[in-house]
């Protein structure tokens, strides 16, 4: 820990973490990316030109794409009533993005184009879906709890199929899917939460 004075003020700080004597994230590796003020749940396309994110304003997040250093900024939805969204992510191709949004009382899965046009629901049900990945297989998995406990499911966007992947007693959410085809997700047990 050290003292450093900001403005008028002092104010303890921590030091950069190091491993094996060199930062982690040395000063000025980094940067935030220009005009995403109030931005979360960040997302890099597949050739990582552009962000999609959420911005939040007024009790309403919406989802805005932008290029990497700043221009170009987009938004592609413009909701004012409340609605909420989560976990954004982009096709393998980098033509669509899949998304959950709640509104009305119900959170669904949507696609929508990377300019903004075509958002349509690929969910319409009484239960709840969220964090989807699209996976570099083409197939989107997400989470849903449509008896009652969070499970993993697949979705097939050339078929329209949906298929179980996992089956707890405690609760599976936030899968990917890595190169090599395997899944990695977070379950829920008698003795909490693990990878």
């Amino acid at each position: 820990r050290s003292t450093d004075k900001v403005g008028n003020r002092e104010v303890e700080t921590f030091e950069r973490k190091t491993v094996l004597g060199k930062e982690v994230f040395p000063e000025g590796s980094y940067y935030p990316i220009p005009n995403t003020q109030r931005g979360s749940d960040a997302a890099v396309s597949p050739d990582g030109s552009k962000v999609a994110y959420f911005e939040y304003t007024d009790g309403v997040l919406n989802l805005v794409t932008i290029n990497i250093d700043g221009t170009d900024k987009k938004n592609l939805t413009n909701y004012t009533d409340g609605t909420w969204l989560q976990k954004v992510d982009w096709s393998p191709d980098g033509t669509q993005l899949v998304l959950s949004i709640f509104r009305n009382f119900q959170q669904d899965l949507y696609i929508v184009q990377a300019d903004g046009s075509g958002i349509k629901p690929i969910t319409w049900d009484n239960w709840e879906e969220m964090d989807a990945h699209w996976a570099a297989d083409g197939d989107i998995y997400f989470a849903a709890e449509p008896d009652g406990i969070f499970n993993v499911y697949r979705y097939e966007p050339d078929t329209g199929d949906f298929f179980q992947v996992t089956n707890v007693v405690g609760g599976a959410v936030t899968p990917q899917i890595s190169p090599s085809g395997h899944m990695a997700y977070t379950y829920y047990s008698a003795a909490g939460w693990k990878v």
